[in-house]
């Protein structure tokens, strides 16, 4: 039973010469399988991997800010207008506005206070140093505090302006845009990240293969831990889509570096091809 569960992802993976009885790839499958995964390092296992990691986070994400957007629209309809020129606010003048933007849906959390005084060009340290967190905006500095922290910075020459409009579309239309960019620098990280892990599992498996005859050379052992990476991080992608738990992480090592161990001395899916 052992060795036919590795039988059968050495058939998905690269070792096509083990077969199940049910499964038969015709001449054309085999070819397509080899050259897309039985060479190299295993990348394309890891950039398949990370463009299902890197699609869901951005569609978690996206989601999650356009739910946002009313509480994003009430704070702009409490401050609004607001202008800015050559680095002072100019309206409201002389005016005190407070608002509270709500990141998470939780009665018990007020959300971030928004404060705009234009009564003065500077604001009273004293008077927000004791804000949880806090945006303070001044005739001529902006300041931040989170935990009795504050920085504040000049608006030097900034000219800006808010007008009090409907601004839901167009901050749905820039979630979806700038999600997508994210989701694409989050692919590139991912494959990047996966990659150095891989390698450390390859230099890890030179203990695996103390004192044995025949010795996959490096890129074969990059290319069975992709493998090994890839199988148990899709384990662990359906174990918490169905039951809301995910694998631990010294567990996860744990059981790549099994499978790392099995593949190389046990399942020698390197054979075939170093």
């Amino acid at each position: 039973m052992y060795k036919k569960f590795h039988r059968f992802f050495l058939l998905i993976y690269c070792n096509l010469e083990y077969k199940l009885p049910i499964i038969e790839f015709n001449e054309k499958g085999k070819a397509m399988f080899r050259k897309y995964f039985n060479r190299g390092i295993g990348l394309s296992l890891l950039a398949v991997l990370s463009i299902i990691v890197s699609v869901q986070a951005t569609c978690v994400i996206k989601e999650q800010l356009s739910k946002r957007v009313p509480n994003i629209q009430d704070t702009i309809n409490q401050l609004a207008p607001l202008k800015i020129e050559n680095g002072t606010v100019v309206e409201p003048v002389n005016s005190y506005k407070e608002a509270y933007f709500k990141i998470f849906d939780n009665a018990n959390d007020k959300g971030i206070k928004i404060v705009l005084d234009t009564k003065d060009d500077t604001i009273d340290l004293n008077k927000i140093k004791d804000d949880v967190a806090s945006i303070h905006l001044a005739k001529k500095k902006l300041y931040f505090v989170k935990r009795n922290e504050i920085s504040q910075t000049d608006l030097n020459a900034l000219s800006f302006s808010l007008e009090k409009n409907d601004y839901q579309e167009q901050l749905k239309s820039g979630i979806a845009y700038w999600g997508n960019i994210f989701g694409i620098f989050m692919f590139v990280a991912l494959t990047i990240y996966y990659l150095l892990v891989a390698v450390i599992f390859a230099i890890t498996s030179f203990l695996f293969t103390i004192g044995q005859t025949e010795k996959p050379n490096f890129a074969a052992r990059i290319r069975v831990s992709s493998l090994a990476i890839f199988l148990v991080s899709i384990v662990d992608m359906i174990l918490v889509s169905v039951l809301n738990w995910g694998i631990p992480s010294s567990v996860y090592v744990l059981v790549v570096a099994v499978l790392l161990l099995s593949f190389i001395r046990f399942i020698p899916i390197w054979k075939n091809k170093q």
